[in-house]
């Protein structure tokens, strides 16, 4: 199968590798998509060379179907799935409180480990949610840095009637100016990039 290795800054190499088999509690989805966020921009710019191993495979926005899966695993040959990219270790004092992003043992797939830029990836089954039929492959691609905006927004307890002020008009915060804006109805929503931009009142 095809893969991308990163060799490194401002270096990728695309090759081949070995069809994954799938380990216990684990499936081998067939690659759909992969979004490309500043994450791995900053892979390619070579600021990460003591996380991402060369060689390594990036890409955690990943949108897949599912080629293989064990029994009783909740998913099946066939569903439409995207990957939550975090390996954590559930036990931990910040998993322990409900912060498993701050996991004193955070492993991220496509940075630390494995990633989606192949054609087959094995994934444990608690890493992979489905993805209902409603939703377009290429909008399913996208989902885990909605979950990133939805998730800011709800940390700040974002309601009706808030003015807001977003930092940043990159990918996530467009996707939380989105948020913002259906959720204030009616507040000011401003965005701050290159100049300041009043979305909505």
């Amino acid at each position: 199968m095809r893969a991308s290795f990163y060799e490194g800054a401002r270096r990728f190499r695309t090759g081949t590798a070995p069809e994954p088999k799938a380990g216990a509690d684990e499936a081998v989805l067939k690659v759909k998509r992969v979004g490309i966020c500043g994450t791995d921009l900053h892979i390619f710019q070579g600021h990460l060379d003591q996380r991402v191993p060369k060689g390594g495979i990036i890409g955690h926005e990943t949108f897949a179907e599912v080629a293989e899966a064990p029994s009783g695993s909740g998913v099946t040959k066939g569903d439409r799935v995207v990957v939550e990219p975090l390996r954590v270790c559930g036990t931990c004092r910040a998993c322990t409180m409900g912060a498993p992003f701050l996991c004193y043992q955070l492993r991220v797939l496509g940075v630390d480990e494995p990633g989606g830029m192949q054609e087959y990836w094995a994934v444990a089954t608690d890493r992979i949610i489905k993805v209902p039929d409603s939703l377009s492959d290429d909008h399913a691609a996208v989902m885990e840095p909605l979950a990133i905006a939805t998730h800011d927004v709800t940390r700040a307890k974002v309601g009706p009637g808030d003015a807001v002020l977003v930092f940043g008009g990159g990918p996530i915060g467009a996707l939380i100016a989105l948020l913002t804006g259906l959720v204030i109805a009616g507040g000011i929503l401003l965005v701050w990039s290159i100049g300041l931009l009043l979305l909505s009142r």
